[in-house]
């Protein structure tokens, strides 16, 4: 991983907008309706290198493909694995139950275009039967950096984590959250990989650790919240067991959202988990009210092993000589 030593590189979190043409197709197909799949392969290619090239003129030194033939961050992968099907029912976040006005008014923006709490849920073993899918992504990023005349520093690619599909996508199969998010950590295993595999640097994406306080654990205690935390960040070790950590860089969020935030969990509560992942640089994006109370430093308080049910090994924590985190770099940001 390319490190700031003669200047601050600049990157960024990873999706950036799709042309509409291709969104309307991309948000129709995630939505179950009958699209003409064979145009979403030409017009991902051109969005790609429309992408690429504007990134590099904007002075990107670690880009990536902007995540042009996906409708979402997370949602992408129900296409690529099968065991998925039917609808969940994901528990609209505390901001949306108690602010039911800003709610209303965020609907009637466009903001969304795709319903993200209607998502298929997990009914029977999740499994990638192949990688085509991501192989396909990763064919046409490069054929869009082939086309460029400039180069970046470095590139990624970016990834949910099992937690947060857990989080987003129900278990309706399993027999438990922890055996739905360690299932999900041994696929998304085989895609991790092979993005490194490529050349690329890989971002894992777990907004769990902010999000899903207000969200899918929002009626437990937060130690119970902390706790669960610890096990995706766990299954997450798992997952990215033999991958060096300097090709892994980390990013965790409380959301892009306008809404009042007022139910987040602290920074300082939950930071302490990261180090349990084992990424060479990590980013934490935090709406004005958590930016507050964000600490400088944090001391590791996940535990070397995991001590749920299944008493699965959470990797050593890496810890840093500046900041105190498992992690050389922490880069923040304000995220709206």
């Amino acid at each position: 991983m390319k490190r700031s030593k003669d200047r601050i590189l600049t990157t960024h979190m990873g999706s950036l907008p799709r042309p509409d043409m291709l969104a309307d197709l991309l948000v129709a197909q995630a939505e179950g309706k009958e699209v003409d799949a064979a145009r979403i392969p030409a017009l991902t290619d051109e969005a790609m290198d429309h992408i690429v090239r504007r990134q590099l003129e904007c002075g990107i030194d670690v880009g990536n493909d902007g995540e042009m033939p996906r409708s979402t961050f997370f949602g992408y992968i129900t296409g690529r694995m099968s065991g998925f099907g039917g609808r969940s029912n994901r528990r609209p976040i505390l901001d949306m139950q108690r602010f039911p006005k800003w709610w209303q008014n965020f609907q009637a923006r466009g903001t969304r275009r795709l319903n993200v709490y209607g998502f298929p849920a997990a009914i029977g073993p999740v499994r990638y039967e192949s990688l085509d899918g991501a192989r396909a992504e990763l064919d046409a990023f490069a054929r869009a950096l082939a086309r460029q005349t400039q180069r970046f520093s470095e590139t990624f690619v970016t990834a949910v984590s099992p937690g947060f599909a857990a989080c987003s996508l129900e278990n309706q199969h399993y027999d438990s959250h922890e055996a739905y998010v360690f299932a999900l950590a041994r696929e998304l295993k085989q895609e991790y990989q092979f993005i490194v595999a490529q050349g690329h640097v890989l971002q894992i994406d777990s907004p769990d650790l902010g999000i899903e306080r207000a969200g899918y654990f929002q009626d437990e205690p937060l130690p119970k919240f902390i706790e669960a935390m610890e096990m995706h960040v766990a299954a997450l070790n798992e997952a990215l067991a033999g991958i060096p950590p300097e090709r892994v860089r980390f990013h965790a969020c409380w959301g892009n959202r306008d809404s009042p935030h007022v139910n987040d969990v602290p920074a300082p509560d939950v930071l302490p988990v990261c180090p349990c992942a084992p990424s060479a640089t990590a980013s934490a994006s935090w709406p004005e009210p958590i930016a507050a109370s964000a600490p400088s430093s944090a001391t590791p308080r996940c535990p070397r092993t995991w001590c749920g049910p299944s008493s699965r090994r959470c990797a050593t924590a890496r810890q840093s000589r500046a900041s105190g985190f498992g992690v050389e770099e922490v880069t923040t940001g304000v995220e709206f």
